[in-house]
């Protein structure tokens, strides 16, 4: 749809800052003012890199980069930096909103909006049987992730998107080995209560929730959100 669109039945305020009059229409009756859709093709714009040939993902912003360049077969409308979570060295997460527009077998229109938490690890949690003690059965490699962004995620998954759907996010944590894994943020939420995997590292003082790579039925290096065509939800 063009950016010029004007809809005088929907409000025009951006959608970012919630302050400014929209002027860019970037999805179906989703505004933004003129700051902040520069600050969206900003982010839009990732640096030209040759994925297939680099051998380790560096750093988060990589890491967004990285999924974006996975996911870009996606038939999507939309794929943005939509905010991010912040810690107490810098930001440690990027909320990625990824909109479809699809036309039901009724003809009837729909937006719908996927929500990835990414984040970055270097390394896996090793056997970490001496941590757990509840859950020491599970032998392996361990994923952690912030319990800030656990319950952010999880806020989100329970939320109703524009068309009543929810379990609409996913945590999708990106290796330095370029391994990708994806997270059900509440699944992995109630194991950590029921296993009490949650910890605050050494030297570290906010708290992380760990579930193991066994657990395929929470975590798995599958997109839980495929490839939607555009003639049926």
């Amino acid at each position: 749809m063009s950016e010029n669109y004007f809809d005088p039945y929907r409000s025009r305020t951006c959608t970012k800052c919630k302050k400014n009059v929209g002027v860019h229409e970037i999805n179906f009756g989703v505004w933004m003012c003129a700051y902040c859709y520069r600050q969206y093709r900003s982010d839009q714009d990732a640096p030209h890199t040759n994925w297939t040939s680099r051998e380790t993902i560096d750093s988060l912003t990589e890491a967004v980069y990285y999924l974006n360049y996975l996911h870009k077969d996606k038939p999507y409308v939309g794929n943005q930096i939509y905010r991010t979570i912040r810690g107490n060295q810098g930001t440690v997460c990027y909320v990625v909103a990824q909109d479809y527009h699809v036309i039901d077998p009724l003809g009837l229109s729909w937006d719908r909006r996927f929500w990835y938490f990414v984040l970055y690890n270097r390394n896996y949690l090793n056997n970490p049987t001496n941590l757990f003690e509840r859950a020491s059965m599970y032998k392996g490699m361990w994923q952690t992730v912030r319990k800030s962004v656990l319950l952010d995620a999880v806020q989100q998954y329970n939320t109703s998107s524009t068309n009543g759907d929810k379990r609409c996010s996913c945590i999708a944590i990106v290796m330095k080995s370029k391994a990708v894994w994806y997270i059900n943020p509440a699944l992995m939420l109630k194991f950590s209560e029921e296993y009490e995997t949650e910890r605050i590292p050494y030297n570290e003082t906010a708290p992380e929730c760990s579930i193991p790579l066994a657990k395929e039925n929470i975590i798995s290096s599958h997109d839980p959100f495929p490839s939607i065509p555009t003639s049926a939800l």
